[in-house]
């Protein structure tokens, strides 16, 4: 089995440092550990989240792993942070890692096994479910499931994201086949989602529960409002401009996505958890 991994991260300043510390941990704890780590730091992060890379920076030593630095002299958002961390990106395989979610032990061995099995050369992308906590993992307050085979991603892509970006492992050549991460606010995995499927790549999930993912009372309601559906509005026109999506999809999206854009905070994270 190809074992050799790169682990990429984008950090910015309004993380939190206890978060950011044991999320670091738990890729540490890896059963399989990364040969190296990028991590793109998105603009000055202050002196306490610089602490906890300086020391992830001498664990990763410790254990000869090699990391690398991005640096973005200002704040350039995901996307961009991404596409150019996965540049830097030495090997074919690279976990995504964020900065607030916890990583069972298991997950990146679990993954390359997927991708490494035989019926499996095809997936260009996989990713798994996710359990979501507040305060502690330990006390679970939803989940998120998603498809677990290419058809079902494939039919319900056009309606919601089908992977949980934070548990993605994927094959380096075949999302730089199709120009990586872009500029897309709020969007930047489901945007690099549907061109792989558009292109003719195959995305996937596996059934087991990899990532434990931090959310507070402000996760959902971060996706309503008039500043979320303009993000919305020109996630849609750019997939319906590409003729990624046709134009039945395109303003029933607009239409049903839109309104739920609106939808008032409570309702919304009402809504997600529903759907969750």
């Amino acid at each position: 089995m190809v074992e050799d991994y790169s682990g990429l991260m984008s950090i910015y300043s309004k993380e939190s440092p206890d978060l950011l510390r044991n999320a670091f941990d738990s890729i540490l704890a890896q059963t399989i550990l990364p040969k190296e780590f990028v991590c793109v730091l998105d603009g000055p992060i202050g002196l306490k989240l610089t602490e906890v890379v300086k020391w992830f920076k001498s664990e990763c030593i410790n254990r000869n792993i090699k990391i690398v630095f991005v640096k973005n002299p200002v704040n350039c958002g995901l996307g961009i942070s991404l596409a150019e961390g996965l540049r830097a990106c030495s090997y074919e395989y690279i976990g995504r890692f964020d900065s607030d979610d916890l990583n069972n032990p298991e997950r990146m061995e679990v993954m390359l096994n997927y991708l490494n099995e035989d019926k499996n050369q095809d997936i260009a992308v996989v990713g798994s479910q996710i359990a979501e906590f507040s305060d502690s993992p330990q006390r679970l307050i939803g989940r998120r499931k998603v498809p677990i085979s290419f058809n079902e991603v494939a039919q319900k892509v056009f309606l919601r994201n089908p992977l949980n970006h934070m548990t993605v492992v994927f094959r380096k050549s075949i999302i730089l086949a199709v120009d990586g991460y872009k500029d897309m606010p709020g969007f930047e995995d489901y945007y690099l989602w549907m061109r792989l499927i558009d292109n003719g790549y195959k995305i996937t999930n596996v059934p087991d529960t990899l990532v434990y993912a931090h959310v507070d009372g402000n996760t959902y309601a971060r996706r309503g409002g008039i500043g979320y559906l303009r993000k919305e509005l020109k996630f849609q026109y750019s997939v319906y401009s590409q003729n990624i999506i046709g134009t039945p999809t395109f303003v029933r999206n607009i239409f049903v996505r839109g309104i739920v854009r609106l939808l008032p905070q409570k309702w919304l994270a009402g809504l997600y958890k529903l759907l969750h």
